[in-house]
């Protein structure tokens, strides 16, 4: 079965992460990780437009997606998820309900496809991360601020909101690991007023305005992207005031009361001059980082599993945005 790692967020990105199995043993893990990234396809929601660009994970310099998917259902793409099976989750809103949508697109789907489902998640709020379990779930989180789980087939099963839940006005990052701990990150009150940042879990299952586990926070940066690989390992991917990217940090263990935190700065991974960072991870634990630059051009650095060095990064003449305050959504599919 192919197996997917997603991450999430920005105005967008949806992740998800389900429990994959570990990579196998190797006499060369360089090697392993290299062909894990090049075995990997990249997703991206198309900047100001209202599609997804799919790119190989080991492209390197400016180069052309290897497919494009394109939608005419929505105004504009705010998120997307691929599961274990390939289909490819999108969320968005419909122009003629005015409320958000979840479209649902069968695997490899290109050019101007036709969803094989869609559902609606009943609000208008702005839906700003999607992820999917491994029995099928959708997540969808938005700036009610909720986070609303839904059946396979589109039917609502339970609804995380309220005071007690630490969610903001402007929630983004979005992860589910392979037990179905469910996690979130924030910006702050909206996305150009992220004042500080937070990323919480919550336990399976459990509704309404229940407490979250404070598991990072931050006067002086905010947490964006999120993602879970095949260990259950969370990958966090901050931004500080000033605008540049700061560091990727890992969490292992996430499933116990507390994650121990490691992480990579920005002078080690060689990125400057980015106006934040979302991120992706496949099941093997290798992150393909989306940032952006000053004048507005996206590039994806790959970064091996446990590295600290970026192995390649390419960008494309598509992947350009007018706005400063916007990075799109980012998957990886194994």
């Amino acid at each position: 079965m192919r197996n997917i790692l997603c991450a999430v967020a920005m105005l967008s990105l949806g992740s998800s992460l389900l429990g994959c199995a570990n990579s196998g043993s190797s006499s060369s893990s360089n090697n392993v990780s290299a062909n894990h990234i090049s075995s990997t396809n990249v997703y991206v929601v198309q900047p100001n437009a209202r599609g997804v660009l799919v790119f190989s994970g080991s492209s390197s310099g400016s180069v052309s997606p290897v497919s494009t998917l394109t939608t005419s259902q929505t105004v504009g793409i705010s998120a997307i998820a691929v599961d274990s099976s390939g289909q490819i989750y999108l969320g968005g809103l419909s122009i003629s309900t005015l409320t958000n949508m979840v479209l649902v697109y069968a695997k490899g789907a290109t050019g101007t496809a036709t969803p094989v489902r869609t559902f609606s998640t009943g609000v208008s709020s702005t839906v700003t991360a999607i992820a999917v379990d491994a029995s099928g779930n959708i997540y969808v989180q938005d700036t009610t601020p909720a986070i609303r789980k839904f059946s396979s087939t589109g039917s609502l099963l339970g609804v995380i909101t309220g005071g007690n839940t630490g969610l903001t006005a402007y929630p983004v990052g979005l992860a589910v690991d392979g037990n179905g701990y469910i996690y979130s990150s924030n910006i702050g009150t909206s996305y150009v007023s992220n004042t500080y940042g937070n990323v919480w879990r919550f336990y399976p299952n459990l509704y309404g305005n229940i407490t979250g586990l404070h598991l990072q926070s931050s006067a002086s940066e905010v947490f964006y992207g999120l993602a879970v690989d095949g260990n259950n390992s969370l990958h966090v991917s901050s931004d500080l005031m000033s605008g540049y990217f700061d560091e990727l940090l890992t969490g292992a263990g996430t499933s116990g009361n507390s994650p121990t935190w490691t992480s990579a700065s920005a002078s080690q991974l060689g990125l400057t001059q980015s106006a934040g960072g979302t991120l992706a991870v496949n099941q093997y634990g290798d992150t393909f980082l989306l940032t952006q630059s000053t004048n507005g051009t996206l590039s994806i650095s790959a970064i091996a599993a446990g590295s600290q060095s970026v192995s390649n990064t390419f960008t494309s003449t598509s992947l350009t945005t007018t706005s400063s305050n916007q990075l799109a959504g980012i998957v990886a599919a194994y």
